[in-house]
């Protein structure tokens, strides 16, 4: 029964041989050349996508390996489309692209190195949630690239995607890969065999390119911020955006560069190497129960074409991390859609956070590491203002008795009050707002650390301790409910951030009129509340840099006390300069003296009428 069973097989599978040969000889015998050799490519190319797929990380950019995600059998005439959609994957080193014939496109962008916070490879284009559409004038049609199936070949590293217009031109879509720039993909648009005449003229090509941004980050209200559509106009260093926090739309008639859809981390970019001449550009969040997709974005893009037998329009695009050496190397401006602040901010990152921060990653390999370090240094920049506040403080705490005296003397009457301790400060030389300075310089740093760390992408997804994502928050608990201005979760680092606030408040802010002041005692720690609510939902990095900040501050502070600041030696020093001004007027209150005696005529004046 075994042997039968065997023998049925064989001869089955010799019928079904026999047949399939038949079949191929007939059809290829009714197939144009081109076309055999065309089904023969994606033949040859399936049976080596496994083996190419063992070595592509280790091949250069050029050697890029091809999948067909779906196959189809189809029969061809030379005017004829593909019957069905197909679908074919591409890859090098960073980058994983999968086109479809469907427009000549690529529908789905994934970079390789990259992960989710759920674990899953960074989606750039979606499937079903972005398109890309070439459309033109053409023998007095309108052609939609996203209507039609192209045809597919692969001519070494170039992936090649064909439509006829007629019996002689064609449209295609060239792509290849950079050698140097693997986050780049380019981009070709040609017409071969046209005939001028079925151009008309001051023709244009019109690129409609849509996508729905999706959600990688698990911050979705911070990600969904600093999702915006970015655009450069050509020759021009300047850069503009429009957020999309409301639906927006945008029309510009300046030949603009390239054009972004930008988020937190990752960017999006087409670019024109010589330029669209025009565009629609529109951004706007998605419906509020979207948990998959934070903006949609389009750009209507707009580019002449001249009545020639062969024209050939160039482009690319990047598909990458929001990387500032990255970005800058393209020579394009780039590098101004991460959100480095504005002015002074700006130029703080520029100069001294970013360079200095990277310089730490390189020699150190560890971002905590260079976090510390960044954090020292920029300590180690501001410590002689803050020395200089320290001491200014120290005057102000030897002036203390005389202070509360004159604070008894003129309790009712706050003016005559005010007038006095400044006058008390000019005698003496103390800046009552010397303590100050080091929050107040501390301020412009801050907010040029939380712009660096909300779009550094070298402190994506590394953790220390508990934190899993120094560039999200840090979650030590999960609430059942949410609190306004704090959210449903707690952050250990913020927690420990507004006890060294408390604590850094204390230090810095214990002068005489903080403490006679019940009002400004209060609000000394309502900060460290507000801080504490604010932080809870901000980057871990930026809460661990502040928290650092000010167990340094604390420690220098208890340094400068112990060895530097001698406050028997100020307090000879301010009584040698009252004594030495004594009988003498500064201008101040000589000044002081004029208003007081212009308020004693005024009064007299009230009474008299």
């Amino acid at each position: 029964m075994e042997q039968q069973d065997i023998k049925r097989m064989a001869i089955a599978l010799v019928v079904i041989s026999a047949l399939t040969f038949l079949y191929l000889w007939f059809v290829g015998s009714q197939v144009p050349q081109q076309t055999v050799q065309y089904t023969d490519t994606i033949q040859q190319t399936q049976t080596d996508t496994t083996a190419s797929n063992k070595h592509s990380t280790q091949a250069p950019t050029q050697q890029t390996h091809i999948d067909t995600a779906t196959t189809t059998e189809q029969t061809l005439a030379i005017l004829e489309e593909p019957i069905k959609e197909t679908r074919y994957r591409f890859s090098n080193q960073e980058l994983i692209v999968e086109f479809s014939s469907k427009g000549g496109r690529p529908a789905r962008i994934l970079l390789k190195n990259y992960k989710t916070a759920w674990g899953d490879t960074v989606e750039l284009l979606t499937d079903k949630a972005s398109a890309l559409s070439v459309e033109f004038d053409y023998g007095g049609r309108l052609i939609k690239t996203i209507e039609h199936n192209f045809f597919f070949e692969q001519k070494d590293s170039l992936f090649i995607f064909t439509l006829p217009l007629d019996s002689k031109a064609a449209y295609q879509h060239i792509y290849w890969f950079d050698s140097k720039q693997p986050y780049v993909l380019h981009y070709k648009a040609v017409w071969v065999n046209v005939n001028p005449a079925e151009i008309p003229p001051s023709a244009y090509i019109n690129t409609v390119w849509e996508a729905l941004i999706k959600r990688q980050e698990k911050n979705s209200d911070l990600e969904k911020r600093y999702t915006e559509l970015y655009y450069r106009l050509y020759d021009d260093e300047e850069v503009d955006y429009i957020t999309g926090n409301e639906p927006e739309k945008e029309e510009i008639t300046l030949t603009i560069e390239w054009v972004a859809f930008k988020q937190q981390f990752f960017t999006s970019v087409l670019v024109s190497e010589e330029g669209f001449t025009s565009g629609r550009l529109s951004i706007g969040p998605t419906n509020d129960q979207d948990t998959i997709f934070l903006k949609y974005a389009s750009a209507n893009l707009t580019v002449p074409i001249d009545q020639a037998p062969q024209v050939e329009k160039h482009f690319y695009f990047y598909f990458g991390p929001n990387d500032y050496k990255t970005l800058k190397s393209l020579g394009i401006g780039l590098e101004e859609v991460i959100p480095l602040g504005w002015a002074i901010f700006r130029w703080i990152n520029k100069f001294i956070i970013i360079p200095a921060f990277e310089f730490f990653v390189s020699i150190t390999g560890n971002v905590v590491i260079a976090l510390v370090l960044l954090t020292l240094l920029i300590k180690l920049l501001v410590s002689p203002l803050t020395y200089k506040s320290y001491v200014a403080m120290a005057k102000l705490n030897v002036l203390k008795p005389e202070l509360e005296a004159l604070t008894k003397k003129y309790k009712d009457d706050p003016q005559k009050l005010s007038m006095e301790q400044l006058k008390l400060y000019q005698q003496t030389g103390v800046n009552p707002f010397g303590g100050c300075l080091p929050m107040l310089l501390q301020l412009p740093i801050l907010i040029a650390m939380y712009n660096f760390v909300i779009s550094s992408i070298d402190l994506r997804q590394k953790g220390f301790l508990w934190i899993k994502d120094f560039s999200s928050y840090d979650v030590i608990a999960t609430l059942p409910f949410k609190i306004p201005f704090y959210g449903d979760h707690v952050s250990l680092l913020a927690l420990l951030m507004a006890i060294s606030s408390v604590l850094y408040t204390k230090v810095f802010s214990q002068t005489p009129t903080t403490q006679t002041n019940p009002a400004t005692k209060w609000m000394q720690y309502l900060m460290p509340i507000l801080l504490l609510g604010f932080f809870n939902n901000m980057p871990a990095a930026l809460t661990f840099y502040y928290l650092l900040y000010n167990l340094l501050s604390l420690f220098q502070a208890w340094l400068i006390k112990k060895f530097f600041v001698d406050e028997e030696k100020i307090r000879k020093e301010i009584e040698q300069r009252k004594r030495s001004r004594k009988g003498k007027k500064s201008i101040f209150e000589a000044r002081l003296e004029k208003m007081r005696q212009m308020q004693k005529e005024a009064k007299k004046r009230r009474k008299r009428r």
